[in-house]
C-alpha cells in the first residue's frame, strides 16, 4: 500500500480548506518547560504546521522565552485586558517562522518578567492565578487576529494555565468554539 508523501489534515472546513488551529500554553519546545508540556505542545504543533495546517501556539513572554527566541519581533503598541475588576495592559511579541513551521506569538506582562514559570525554591508564584486568568484573557483578546477567516472555528489546546478558555471564548466570539481538553491532569 503506497503512503502518501505528506500527511493528509482530517481537520477541515466545509470548503475543504484546512482548519487553523491556535495552542495557548504556558508552555512551548526548548523556549519555556519545566516538563513533557512543552515538547508535547511543540512537537503537536511542529507536526500540524507540516501537514499543512495553518496552526500558531500563544505562551507567555517568560524571561526564558525572551533570551532563548531569535528575531524576537513586537507586533503594534499595547493592548488592554479586562480581568475581573483590573485592565492591564500587554503587548504581542512573535517569533519569526519559516514556511511549514508554527507561528509563535509571546504576550508580554511584568507577570512574566521572572526566572521561573509558575515559582521558585520549590514554592509557587502567590499571584498565579492572577498571572493565568491575565494570559488566557490576553490570549483571547488576540485570537481573532491569529485567525486566518473570520467565519472559522476557533480550536485552541488548553493546558493548565489556560482552563478557563473555553467559556470564557465563547462569551468573546459568541460563535461555536472547540475545545481540546489538557494534555496533563490538573494537579
Amino acid at each position: 500500500m503506497d503512503r502518501p508523501s505528506q500527511p493528509i489534515s482530517t481537520l477541515l472546513a466545509p470548503d475543504g480548506s484546512p482548519v487553523g488551529v491556535v495552542h495557548v500554553a504556558a508552555e512551548y519546545g526548548w523556549l519555556a518547560r519545566t516538563g513533557g508540556l512543552a515538547e508535547a505542545v511543540a512537537g503537536l504543533a511542529t507536526n500540524q504546521a507540516r501537514s499543512g495546517i495553518p496552526v500558531a501556539a500563544v505562551i507567555p513572554l517568560h524571561r526564558s522565552v525572551r533570551s532563548a527566541a531569535t528575531g524576537l519581533e513586537r507586533m503594534g503598541g499595547p493592548f488592554t485586558v479586562q480581568v475581573g475588576p483590573r485592565t492591564e495592559e500587554g503587548r504581542l511579541y512573535r517569533i519569526p517562522a519559516g514556511p511549514g513551521e508554527p507561528r509563535v506569538y509571546c504576550i508580554e506582562h511584568p507577570y512574566f518578567d521572572r526566572n521561573g514559570l509558575y515559582g521558585e525554591s520549590g514554592g509557587d508564584y502567590a499571584d498565579n492565578l492572577q498571572r493565568y486568568a491575565f494570559f488566557c484573557r490576553a490570549a483571547l483578546e488576540i485570537l481573532h487576529d491569529l485567525v486566518h477567516r473570520a467565519d472559522e472555528d476557533v480550536r485552541t489546546l488548553e493546558d493548565l494555565g489556560s482552563t478557563e478558555l473555553g467559556p470564557t471564548a465563547r462569551q468573546v466570539f459568541r460563535r461555536r468554539v472547540t475545545m481540546v481538553r489538557p494534555l496533563h491532569p490538573l494537579h
